[in-house]
């Protein structure tokens, strides 16, 4: 059983595009829960009605008040989970009828050598506009970011788009124990970082989801082979700096939170040292990222991660 984790707010202009792309679904062993942020629109009506009609369980609570942050949400979803695999959703996608299907059978290859380790499947998305009309055939190739990267590059840049993953349950307790979000930058960030560093991620090189870009969405694709968007990244110091302390605090929160485990983990000394990286030098950033080949992909985003640095 995948338990399907959707967070909602004010969705109802995409939401039923959405849900009749979930009960097309392929792969039909699955139940839907939500947790809705106090929308004021249709939001919970389009939800009770799909309850209603749905052949599969569908599960529906609404926070007392607004947390504001889909982050938060989707912890708060993953906490509920009781089956064997998450699969986090956003409002405003609509999931290819194979997209479970294809996770599925990957996870099922994956866990023959071990059940027992945490795996997370992810794959690559169609980026589509408002009325789903074709923007780009790869999300990847659109956003410029590695297709199949390692640890030493997620910990600095986060390249998993959490509405694509599939996580079996080992992560998934894993990846719950963390309670303090504001050091963490998404949900999808910290999923891969586990995974990749206790277990295996796993890259379908197909696209399962058709993406939405509209002028609502909270985190979307970005056009990142234009001239205009390089020159915007290397002439925003700020936010470059930003960037690279965020991650340096998600590292480091996530070594508070697995001391013990990643005590004769193979990963431990480039974690330590890239999360002791906050107090320390422009200069000891630059030897940490060169010793362990912690970079930002690609040369443009590199050469200004060693550039501004983290202060």
């Amino acid at each position: 059983m995948i338990d399907i984790l959707l967070a909602t707010y004010n969705g109802e202009k995409y939401l039923p595009e959405l849900l009749s792309s979930l009960e097309q679904q392929t792969y039909t062993d699955w139940k839907l829960i939500i947790i809705d942020d106090c929308s004021k629109d249709k939001t919970i009506d389009i939800l009770r009605s799909f309850e209603e009609t749905s052949k599969h369980s569908v599960e529906i609570f609404i926070n007392s008040k607004p947390v504001g942050c889909g982050k938060d949400n989707f912890f708060a979803l993953a906490k509920k989970s009781t089956s064997d695999y998450i699969a986090f959703c956003d409002q405003d996608d609509v999931w290819l009828p194979n997209k479970l299907e294809t996770c599925m059978q990957a996870m099922r290859d994956a866990e023959k050598e071990d059940t027992s380790l945490p795996i997370l499947i992810y794959s690559d998305l169609k980026v589509v506009d408002n009325d789903l009309n074709l923007i780009s055939p790869s999300f990847f190739s659109y956003s410029n970011y590695r297709k199949n990267p390692q640890l030493q590059h997620l910990i600095c840049q986060n390249q998993i788009t959490g509405c694509t993953i599939l996580a079996n349950k080992a992560l998934n307790q894993l990846c719950i124990q963390a309670k303090n979000y504001d050091q963490i930058l998404m949900h999808d960030s910290w999923y891969g970082i586990t995974a990749m560093t206790f277990g295996k991620v796993i890259y379908i090189n197909k696209s399962l989801i058709l993406y939405r870009q509209h002028g609502n969405n909270s985190v979307g694709a970005i056009n990142a082979n234009s001239i205009q968007y390089k020159l915007h990244r290397l002439l925003n110091p700020i936010k470059m700096r930003r960037s690279n302390y965020d991650h340096i605090l998600e590292v480091n929160y996530f070594c508070n939170i697995f001391t013990k485990q990643l005590q004769n983990n193979p990963y431990h000394s480039m974690l330590i040292d890239f999360a002791n990286l906050q107090t320390k030098s422009r200069l000891e950033y630059r030897k940490v990222c060169m010793k362990y080949q912690i970079y930002k992909f690609p040369l443009y985003r590199k050469l200004g991660q060693l550039y501004y640095t983290h202060h």
